[in-house]
């Protein structure tokens, strides 16, 4: 392990004090970020759509609905 390497260290207070932070059921912050994650899917999900949304035939389907036909 080189010095860099061994600055990046996390020390295991700070994990501990994330995870306080994370876990608490009374951190506004956290029932902000479940009520987000609640209204879009999980993280699998939105990648999934995400993923979908970028598919050619999605893409050209959007642009046909912004470009009139008559063109």
């Amino acid at each position: 392990m080189t010095d860099l390497q061994h600055r990046l260290e996390i020390p295991k207070a700070y994990l501990d004090e994330v995870n306080h932070v994370l876990l608490d059921p009374n951190s506004g912050v956290m029932q902000k970020f479940l009520a987000v994650v609640a209204k879009y899917g999980t993280p699998e999900e939105i990648n999934r759509k995400h993923v979908q949304s970028r598919r050619l035939e999605n893409l050209l389907e959007l642009v046909a609905k912004k470009i009139p036909s008559s063109c």
